[in-house]
């Protein structure tokens, strides 16, 4: 075999053994010989490829960023124009079965001697397919995510935002934000950044709710969640991070946190009221009408006196009358003591309840001890009322569902506080019941408590009983006696 004709066979050999695609085009551009590579990786035959050129080869073809790819500047094109060869470019291409392939491709002219222009050239090019796809399903979910997600520099640049953000900022395109100064342009208080990019350095990661700057110059709350990207060395990159706008949220969060304090200052309002109203009309029914009754009484003395002796009859009217002054006197003292015990004004807490407790077991036959270490310490009125009326509802709720046998009721000061449970020995709460928002006496309870600052637990355990904790924090409306 003739030396040319042995290196021909040579060259064809290795060209068709070569794992990558090659192609190899004339001066116009044309192919004139394809290997298997190629043929597989573009998924057409020899045939379908030679006495092309890549205007009519790679029709639909795009660049990275989606925008099209003219035939012109396919690199084997460039390379014959300029004489200089082309690499590493990347192109998506449609396959005839309509498959969207990515290659890398590289382009290398043969100029003749003597000659300035390229008479071929051999285009090589692999498979990129996979981790391009893994690529732009990374960069679909980066631009479609319902977050504003954003790198920036470690010196505070913003290097990358989705669109998301962008709108967010209220720029139009991300020429217009990329390259902010974070420092001077995005954050209301500059300083942050620095605090927040501490967290991130040493934790890894932050989350955090901070004000940024809009273009407009208006005031965004977010919320932000921010990661460090550390190199082979373990320095800190880049930052990637997710934003959100809070601002609406934490609006509408203010407002109903102002509702609700505005309805509970008025429950409280309307408490006070009412335990005001009560303490009049405890007095007024103690005060006037039991005067009036004992006058009453007293004067039916006098007649039964001045009567004797009389008729039996009406000796025995008159005595069935006092009678009943005297039972109308203990219900007028019942009724003034359930508005309001005068004992609690003039005696205090301690022996409010303990004379509560005592009635409690009278009425019901459940045994109730009250123990208490309140040492000096004589509490303001406000609270003093609000924790009589919660130990009042609990033995209440005692009475009508807790089956019990036993109650014991404890008040102390301790840590600052005031602090009084009230425990059973029923049949138990359990969470639902607890929780229950129909459970008015309970919520009444809570009520009570919040309006002081103070807490409240309610725990049951089935067949063991029920325990209502309540603290209140010792305050200005709390006198040392």
């Amino acid at each position: 075999m003739e030396p040319r004709a042995e290196g021909e066979v040579k060259y064809r050999s290795v060209f068709m053994a070569m794992a990558e695609g090659a192609v190899l085009q004339a001066a116009d551009g044309a192919v004139t010989d394809v290997n298997s590579a190629a043929e597989r990786i573009e998924g057409r035959t020899a045939g379908q490829m030679i006495g092309r050129i890549p205007a009519e080869l790679y029709q639909g073809s795009i660049h990275e960023d989606g925008s099209a790819f003219p035939g012109e500047l396919h690199p084997s094109m460039v390379a014959l124009r300029t004489g200089e060869p082309q690499s590493t470019a990347a192109m998506g291409i449609h396959r005839p079965d309509g498959s969207l392939a990515w290659i890398s491709i590289n382009s290398q002219p043969f100029t003749a001697p003597g000659e300035s222009k390229p008479h071929a050239v051999v285009t090589t090019f692999h498979d990129v397919s996979e981790p391009r796809k893994a690529e732009w399903k990374h960069r679909i979910l980066f631009e479609e995510s319902f977050d504003g997600l954003f790198v920036t520099s470690p010196a505070g640049r913003i290097l990358e935002m989705n669109k998301k953000g962008i709108l967010m900022f209220g720029y139009s395109g991300k020429e217009e934000i990329l390259n902010l100064d974070l420092a001077r342009d995005v954050y209301e208080t500059p300083e942050d950044r620095g605090r927040i990019l501490a967290l991130a350095d040493t934790m890894g990661t932050a989350e955090y709710d901070v004000v940024v700057k809009k273009k407009n110059g208006e005031r965004m709350v977010t919320h932000c969640s921010l990661t460090a990207v550390k190199d082979e060395r373990g320095r800190v990159a880049s930052y990637m991070g997710a934003i959100r706008d809070i601002t609406d949220h934490n609006r509408v969060e203010s407002e109903l946190k102002d509702s609700r304090t505005q309805l509970r200052n008025l429950a409280t309002h309307l408490l006070s009221a009412r335990e005001e109203e009560r303490r009049k009309v405890a007095r007024e029914i103690h005060d006037e009408l039991g005067q009036v009754l004992t006058a009453l009484k007293m004067d039916l003395k006098w007649l039964e006196k001045r009567l004797v002796p009389s008729p039996g009859q009406l000796q025995e009217k008159i005595g069935g009358m006092i009678g009943l002054t005297d039972q109308t006197i203990r219900r007028v003292q019942k009724i003034s003591a359930e508005l309001r015990p005068r004992m609690l004004d003039d005696l205090g807490l301690d022996a409010a309840v303990d004379w509560l407790s005592r009635d409690f077991s009278r009425r019901t036959g459940i045994a109730c001890t009250v123990t208490e270490d309140l040492g000096k310490l004589r509490i303001g009125e406000g609270i003093a009322t609000a924790l009589y009326r919660i130990v009042q509802e609990a033995l209440t709720n005692i009475a009508r569902h807790a089956q019990a046998s036993r109650v014991a009721v404890d008040m102390r000061a301790a840590r600052g506080r005031v602090e009084v449970s009230v425990q059973d020995d029923g049949i138990g709460i359990s969470e639902e019941q607890a929780a229950d928002p129909h459970s008015l006496g309970l919520i009444g309870i809570r009520e009570r408590v919040l309006a002081f600052g103070g807490e409240t637990t309610i725990t049951g355990e089935k067949g063991k009983g029920t325990c209502i904790r309540v603290a209140v924090p010792l305050s200005r409306d709390v006198a040392q006696a």
